[in-house]
């Protein structure tokens, strides 16, 4: 039997969930659903870099030498900078495919001198390296005296590496056949010392790691 109180009870349940309606749609704000939409921040992904010549931490560099910097992907001319430190100045050229780079120094970097070497593409620094410049350049009859004498027993063929020479470029190729290529490296230039050669600076001589193409 439903009772006055219970009556009253209903009533006013009803009452209140009415105002609560009421409410809710003048003083709240409605809630606008949208599509899900993806968004993306592109970070820029910069060209890196694939090897260098001179080689980091190498010695007896050359005092005019030729940078040489392989990358992972094209670049333009513009976009590039070589720095240094002491201070260097360089002009760059491209090769035909824009993925290498050489740097020639526009003055004769200093004697006997470690040079820090930072590479920057639109501003940004992606690669550094240090060198170390060799000695004063030996009189041109005695280098060429030297030179004569380790052309006449190329090509050599040493333990890890070998040592070939072209004429037609006037340049020294050392191939690496071992690992670890450091150590394999070092030999094949202390061949060269042992030769009389003890600045290597004062020639070409272009390193082929093992596994390379050649």
């Amino acid at each position: 039997m439903i009772t006055k109180k219970d009556k009253l009870l209903f009533t006013g349940g009803i009452l209140l969930i009415i105002i609560l309606l009421i409410v809710n749609f003048f003083f709240y704000p409605k809630v606008k659903h949208t599509k899900n939409v993806e968004t993306s921040t592109q970070v820029p992904v910069y060209v890196k870099v694939a090897s260098v010549e001179p080689l980091p931490n190498q010695g007896d560099v050359s005092l005019a030498p030729q940078m040489v910097v392989t990358f992972s992907s094209a670049v333009l001319e513009n976009k590039i900078e070589l720095k240094a430190f002491p201070a260097a100045n360089f002009s760059v050229s491209m090769s035909k495919d824009r993925k290498k780079a050489t740097f020639s120094p526009k003055a004769n970097l200093k004697p006997t001198t470690q040079y820090l070497l930072q590479l920057f593409i639109e501003d940004q620094p992606i690669y550094s390296w240090s060198i170390t410049t060799g000695g004063e350049v030996a009189t041109q009859v005695d280098l060429a005296v030297v030179l004569n004498k380790i052309k006449k027993q190329l090509p050599y063929v040493g333990d890890g590496f070998r040592i070939s020479y072209d004429a037609a470029t006037d340049q020294f190729f050392i191939f690496v056949e071992k690992s670890p290529y450091p150590t394999y490296r070092d030999k094949a230039i202390s061949w060269f010392k042992q030769n009389g050669l003890e600045n290597l600076s004062f020639v070409n001589i272009n390193y082929v790691p093992v596994g390379a193409v050649r």
